[in-house]
């Protein structure tokens, strides 16, 4: 049964009359970011299913082995496709928190599946009802936090993210996994639900249902009684009246626009790149990767580095970005990702031509090619990325626009992680991270050229930087004399007015001044010369 935000304000005052409600906005951020900590599972049960899989003697055709992965895709594809409509007649807190179960039971599938085909099927709905979140979690969070505490909580889920990864990493090196699908997938699920049982709805869509007397009360509750939620309420039902009158249509005639179109393709083209870098798709096969490679050193112990690795990379990019500027760094992370794929994809050269020396004496390096990578394109590829969403795409089409981006990028998702396996055999595995090198090198010459610097500056301010820029003086002048060779002889020329140049009617009026100045001077002297 759920509890009222009444009820819970009534609890917490028990509690010990807290004035300062900064608990109930880090624990609502908390349980939004669970739900991407359930994406980083996912990505990490990638990378341990199939060394295991091997290793248990199941033989796995090449295209059950790429569905295996890549079939989370297509789950986060038709996932994003319904969360909009869900969003809106369930709010984020409900959605998240009713998500869990069918999420735990989907777990519970791949753990207790006796075929590759119940893995598969399993997997999709996984993938399929954590992708229902996405929308979410953001939205949440921006709305229970204070100012000054959004961009901290904001950047939470992403860290929780590398969080599940590093998690998934560890826990499957040490347990089978269908105890790592039992254990991972059941126990965040709980906690998600069990915690949002407790806490009250978004006060942004209570407004948006007229229920103002509970979302007065939900923002109470998140951000304290002496914070005045009343103003953000109207705010909120200003919004929500204007976006009740614009329709689909409105918004895709808007997207049409010069002013809304670059940024959307520009979004577009970044998240194509980002899933053409490789990182991803390096997080999915990372072990079976250093199974390639050769090395001496454990591939599990490999993965949980290079979790670590992610994870402190996320932690500290976001204030890298404010520092340096999300253009900079996303270039500086481009080239340094490229050089480091380089460097591994020279390893597998190498390694095909039988020209290393001693596999165990430079084993160590595909690992620092693999760190280094990880770590560059965490700082600038993975976070600016999404950035760049959020800040540049028009608010007045995001929800529309940000849907369509997000399926192309789980399309190109999709293809990168079922083509991995066949590129590998038919490029080699040196070829493969060349490939992934040359786009990254292409994403820094796509950043230099196309991207804007987007820091310090207002969301109204960065949508200017897509607007029409005014006719310079030259291109005036320009203008000017194409009109004098097209224009008749006959017909004069118009008069370029400066703007020094004053009307006719002012300049009357300055020489009637200076008349009667001049008079009054010449009555004043003439007393004196007499």
């Amino acid at each position: 049964m759920e509890k009222s935000a009444h009820t819970v304000i009534d609890v917490a005052g028990y509690l010990g009359n807290i004035q300062l409600r900064q608990w109930p906005q880090y624990v609502g951020t908390l349980l939004a970011g669970l739900t991407q900590l359930e994406i980083g599972i996912v990505m990490a049960f990638s990378a341990v299913l199939l060394p295991q899989l091997e290793a248990d003697g199941v033989e796995v055709s090449p295209e059950h082995q790429s569905l295996l992965v890549s079939i989370t895709t297509a789950g986060i594809v038709l996932g994003c496709s319904l969360s909009t409509v869900l969003l809106r007649y369930m709010g984020p807190r409900r959605l998240m928190m009713l998500h869990s179960p069918p999420a735990a039971a989907s777990w519970l599938l791949v753990a207790a599946a006796s075929d590759i085909r119940l893995v598969i099927a399993g997997r999709l709905l996984v993938s399929f009802f954590n992708a229902v979140t996405l929308p979410c979690y953001q939205a949440y969070i921006c709305d229970v936090a204070v100012p000054r505490l959004r961009g901290r909580l904001s950047a939470t889920p992403e860290v929780l993210c590398s969080l599940g990864v590093l998690i998934g990493y560890g826990v499957g090196s040490a347990v089978h996994w269908t105890h790592m699908a039992a254990i991972l997938g059941v126990l965040p699920n709980v906690l998600i639900f069990a915690g949002f049982l407790w806490l009250p709805e978004s006060p942004s869509w209570l407004t948006a249902q007229l229920q103002f007397d509970e979302a007065a009360e939900a923002g109470r509750f998140y951000k304290g009684d002496d914070y005045p939620v009343e103003r953000e309420i109207e705010a909120a039902a200003r919004r929500a009246e204007k976006s009740e009158r614009v329709t689909v249509r409105d918004v895709l005639r808007k997207m049409a626009n010069r002013e809304t179109l670059l940024p959307i393709l520009l979004v577009t083209g970044l998240f194509v790149f980002q899933i053409l870098s490789g990182m991803l798709a390096v997080l999915s096969y990372v072990v079976t990767i250093f199974q390639m490679a050769g090395t001496s050193l454990d591939e599990y112990m490999c993965a949980v580095i290079i979790g670590v690795t992610r994870l402190a990379a996320n932690v500290l990019a976001s204030g890298f970005a404010d520092r340096f500027g999300r253009r900079t760094l996303l270039i500086g992370s481009s080239l340094m990702s490229a050089l480091s794929l380089a460097t591994l994809g020279a390893y597998f050269w190498a390694q095909q031509r039988g020209q290393l020396a001693s596999a165990d004496s430079l084993g160590w390096v595909p690992v620092t090619a693999l760190i280094l990578y990880m770590a560059a394109a965490n700082f600038g590829i993975g976070p600016v990325t999404w950035m760049a969403m959020g800040e540049l795409v028009p608010a007045s089409v995001s929800s529309v626009a940000n849907g369509a981006i997000l399926l192309v990028w789980g399309a190109v998702y999709f293809g990168v992680l079922q083509a991995f396996p066949y590129l590998t055999r038919w490029l080699g595995a040196h070829g493969t991270f060349w490939a992934f090198a040359a786009c990254c090198a292409a994403l820094a010459a796509f950043a230099a050229l196309l991207l804007p610097e987007t820091r310090g500056l207002e969301l109204h301010q960065v949508e200017t930087l897509f607007a029409r820029r005014p006719p310079t003086d030259a291109s005036q002048d320009k203008k000017a004399d194409d009109l004098r060779e097209v224009r008749p002889r006959h017909e004069p020329l118009p008069v370029q007015r400066n703007a020094l140049q004053l009307d006719r009617q002012q300049v009357q009026e300055l020489r009637q001044v200076r008349r009667r100045t001049e008079s009054c001077m010449a009555e004043f002297r003439t007393p004196a010369a007499n």
